[in-house]
């Protein structure tokens, strides 16, 4: 539904599952009802899917939430957001992801900010042992 474009139909199947029948949500179940967010310009709604995992406790919201969530973001013009997002990540324990760097990276060299953009890359390369190479990609296309 959410590639067919159908985003309300894909939170309306959301809402009947996992609110009015009182089935518990796996973490696949909210990452993609936060993509399908996303999808439909609706990053307030996917944030607000995320703070409603995080009230729910059942789990830790994982790399693929942040990715989906961090993209929407800058997407959205809200870069500051998502680096804010990348804090909060770390700062939870989830460690450092570096496509959710690599998507703010992206975000930076979009607004010609290179100098922001590589600020993100060192502290990228002091988190994380090893990271995607993608990261290089996104320098490189940058140029």
């Amino acid at each position: 539904m959410v590639q067919a474009g159908r985003h309300d139909d894909a939170v309306a199947l959301f809402e009947f599952f996992f609110c009015r029948s009182n089935i518990v949500p796996n973490i696949i179940s909210y990452n993609t009802l936060i993509h399908t967010h996303n999808e439909a310009a609706r990053v307030d709604d996917a944030m607000q899917v995320y703070h409603d995992m995080l009230k729910s406790m059942r789990f830790s919201p994982s790399a693929v939430s942040y990715r989906h969530l961090t993209k929407g973001l800058v997407a959205a013009g809200r870069i500051r957001d998502a680096l804010d997002l990348l804090r909060e990540m770390l700062n939870q324990g989830a460690g450092a992801d570096s496509l959710v760097y690599n998507i703010i990276i992206d975000g930076y060299i979009n607004l010609d900010n290179w100098g922001r953009a590589f600020e993100i890359f060192n502290e990228l390369t002091k988190k994380c042992l090893v990271y995607d190479g993608v990261v290089h990609t996104t320098f490189i296309e940058g140029y």
